[in-house]
């Protein structure tokens, strides 16, 4: 008997404590919508995330189109190592290095001769659009899948010549009404 009384006291304190939050919670909304505390109540119960970002999203999208992605383009020096956070990770050492050009030494991938002579190197151009064929069915299946950001990493020795060109370039054609790109210097100026 003691055992099984004990039960039933632990379920009854249970029954009281679980009517004790529903009745707060619904304190809470009825004095947060007297008082104009709330903005929008979500009932979250039998929403997955994807459903629950699909919901969200969709109660603050305007009228206009949208991007459904926003791409960060990050270029970065190997030197000062990997971004931890990248999903695509691309190594420009394969392109002749400007650091070695005496007139191009000083300037950085921003500059029209540093860019003019990385994207005008065999194999460069090429590369841009491979990156853009690759990017158009992963940009489908995120969107797909719920993700809302992707970070593209673009690398070099040090950060200043060719991933920053690559990048730059990379976030003009990858730029489109699904798709908003911004750009991320790493390690520009680090030196």
């Amino acid at each position: 008997y003691s055992n099984t009384n004990k039960l039933y006291d632990l379920i009854e304190a249970h029954a009281k404590k679980t009517m004790a939050d529903k009745e707060a919670i619904q304190r809470y909304i009825d004095k947060s919508k007297s008082d104009k505390l709330y903005g929008i109540i979500v009932d979250t119960s039998g929403l997955n995330v994807h459903q629950l970002s699909a919901k969200i999203s969709s109660m603050f999208e305007s009228g206009g189109a949208r991007a459904q992605i926003r791409l960060a383009v990050m270029s970065f020096g190997f030197k000062y190592g990997v971004p931890l956070d990248a999903d695509f990770v691309y190594d420009m050492r394969f392109l002749p290095n400007p650091y070695w050009v005496p007139e191009l030494r000083q300037l950085t991938g921003r500059d029209d001769a540093v860019a003019d002579f990385v994207l005008s190197q065999p194999g460069a151009q090429e590369f841009l659009d491979g990156v853009i064929g690759l990017m158009a069915p992963v940009v489908d299946g995120y969107v797909h899948e719920g993700r809302r950001y992707v970070t593209l990493a673009v690398g070099c020795t040090g950060g200043k010549h060719r991933s920053v060109a690559v990048a730059e370039q990379l976030a003009t054609r990858l730029e489109s009404a699904r798709v908003a790109t911004f750009i991320v210097h790493r390690d520009l100026g680090r030196e």
